[in-house]
């Protein structure tokens, strides 16, 4: 069987039954899971196919962890505190494997990481590593989730004039 019915059967049945208790929710179809994976799967063949845009996507990710990095040590700079500049490029990564758990957003989970990585890396006090993650998390949440609400309204609005 291929990827995608093998995911399809394997999510189906979770899926479904969360459908059922998330009041007003209908569970999808197999059909309508089928389909996501489909196209999951074609926009990554189309990105493999075009090697610019991986180069693209590799270039904005490389520079989205370079700027998350920066943002964190310079949290810990205006704590009073000096950490190597490439602790963040290792924690944030290995850090946001945990925002595969179950929680919103990774909450909890990736601060969690973050706080046993660094202190475990860094010689920083644990009041200032918790000051540093806290800090560094809202402000990251803050600002992606203002630009990313701006631009989903905008986007929105743009639709409707479009179809007008």
């Amino acid at each position: 069987p291929t990827v995608e019915r093998l995911l399809v059967g394997v999510l189906t049945p979770p899926l479904r039954l969360l459908g059922r208790v998330i009041p007003r929710q209908s569970p999808p179809s197999p059909n309508r899971i089928e389909t996501g994976f489909e196209r999951f799967f074609e926009s990554i063949e189309q990105l493999a196919t075009d090697r610019r845009r991986v180069a693209a996507a590799l270039v904005f990710s490389a520079g989205g962890l370079g700027l998350q990095a920066g943002a964190m040590w310079v949290t810990f700079l205006a704590l009073g505190t000096h950490i190597s500049p490439t602790v963040p490029l290792f924690v944030i990564p290995v850090g946001s494997i945990a925002s595969t758990l179950p929680t919103p957003g990774g909450l909890g989970a990736v601060e969690a990481a973050h706080l046993g990585l660094l202190t475990g890396v860094t010689a920083a006090p644990v009041a200032v590593v918790g000051a540093a993650i806290v800090i560094h998390r809202l402000g990251g949440f803050l600002l992606t989730n203002t630009l990313g609400g701006g631009a989903l309204v905008l986007l929105r609005v743009q639709e409707r004039t479009d179809v007008k």
